[in-house]
């Protein structure tokens, strides 16, 4: 029944949430391990500072924005 409900309502059934999760903990773990290095490139193509954790979220979210348009 809460399975119908969700997704009738358009929202992510408890498997496809699972999968969700999982990604956002794999994405988390890379980001606060620093197995990838996320810079910044200024208007005039230079490299800037690296970011930390939580620009490197925001920068993520941005170019996922970006590259839906």
């Amino acid at each position: 029944m809460n399975q119908a409900v969700s997704m009738l309502a358009g929202l992510p059934t408890a498997r496809e949430m699972e999968y969700l999760m999982k990604d956002k903990e794999r994405l988390d773990w890379l980001i606060d391990h620093a197995y990838i290095q996320f810079y910044k490139v200024d208007d005039g193509g230079e490299w800037e500072m690296e970011l930390d954790a939580s620009d490197a979220r925001n920068y993520i979210d941005k170019e996922m924005e970006d590259y839906k348009a």
